[in-house]
C-alpha cells in the first residue's frame, strides 16, 4: 500500500544519506591523515642547515633570492605530490618500488646515498642545535644529550604514529617565524627591488642559489613522505 511505499522510500533515503555521510567522513579522515606525512616533509625545509642557508641568503643578498624561492614553490609541490601519488597507488616506499621494478642493485644505489645524507644531516643538526643553545650558556653535551634521548625514545616506540605526532607538535613552534617576520618590519619597496635582482654571475650568489635549491628539495624527505604514506595505509 501507499504507507509501506512511503516507509520504504524514507528508509532508502536515510540509508543513502548515511552512506554519503560515511563517505564524506572517510574522505575527511584520509585527507587529514595524508597531511601528516606532507607536513613532516615540509618541516625538513626548516631544519638547522636550511635556516642557516636562509639567514646567510638574507644577510648577504637581502631579498635578491626571494624570486628563486617563489619559483621553487610549484617545483616542491609537484615533487611532494608525485611521491604522495606513488605511495598511494603503488603502496610501496621509494626503494621498495625500485627493487620491485628495476632490481636490488638499483635500489641499493639509491638507498645507500639516502642513508648517507640522513646520517650527515643528523650530524649537522646536532652541531647546529648545540651551537645555538650555547648562546644561552647551555653546554653542548647537555643539549645534544636531550636531543639524542628524545630521538631514541621516539624510535624505541617503533610506531610511526608516535613519531608523526611528536614531529607535528614540535613543528608548531615554527609559528614563531611569523612573529620574527613581523618584528623584522620588511618594507615593500625593498622586497620589490629584491625581486628585480638576480646576479647569477656573482660566485657567492650562485653558490647560495645551489644551497637554496638543495635546502628546499631534499631526496630523503621525499623518500620519507612516500614511505610514511604507505605506513599509514593510505593506498
Amino acid at each position: 500500500d501507499d504507507s509501506s511505499f512511503v516507509d520504504s522510500s524514507d528508509d532508502s533515503l536515510e540509508t543513502s544519506s548515511e552512506s554519503s555521510g560515511s563517505r564524506a567522513s572517510s574522505f575527511g579522515r584520509k585527507f587529514l591523515a595524508a597531511m601528516g606525512p606532507g607536513l613532516m616533509a615540509c618541516f625538513a625545509d626548516t631544519d638547522g642547515p636550511c635556516l642557516i642557508t636562509a639567514a646567510q641568503s638574507g644577510a648577504d643578498w637581502k631579498y635578491a633570492l626571494l624570486s628563486l624561492e617563489i619559483m621553487l614553490i610549484p617545483v616542491l609541490f609537484a615533487a611532494q605530490e608525485l611521491t604522495a601519488r606513488l605511495g598511494t597507488v603503488r603502496g610501496m616506499g621509494m626503494t621498495a618500488m625500485l627493487r620491485h621494478d628495476v632490481g636490488p642493485v638499483c635500489a641499493w644505489m639509491v638507498s645507500a646515498p639516502l642513508l648517507l645524507t640522513c646520517v650527515l644531516g643528523l650530524l649537522s643538526e646536532f652541531s647546529i642545535i648545540g651551537q645555538t643553545m650555547a648562546f644561552w650558556d647551555i653546554p653542548i653535551w647537555a643539549s645534544n644529550f636531550v636531543v639524542s634521548f628524545t630521538l631514541l625514545a621516539v624510535a624505541a616506540t617503533g610506531s610511526y604514529h608516535v613519531a608523526e605526532r611528536v614531529g607535528l607538535v614540535m613543528g608548531v613552534c615554527q609559528v614563531a617565524f611569523f612573529a620574527t617576520m613581523y618584528m623584522a618590519v620588511p618594507h615593500a619597496s625593498d622586497v620589490i627591488e629584491g625581486l628585480q635582482e638576480f646576479p647569477l654571475r656573482e660566485k657567492g650568489f650562485a653558490k647560495l642559489v645551489t644551497a637554496n635549491i638543495g635546502a628546499v628539495i631534499m631526496p630523503w624527505m621525499l623518500a620519507y613522505q612516500q614511505s610514511a604514506i604507505c605506513n599509514k595505509g593510505l593506498g
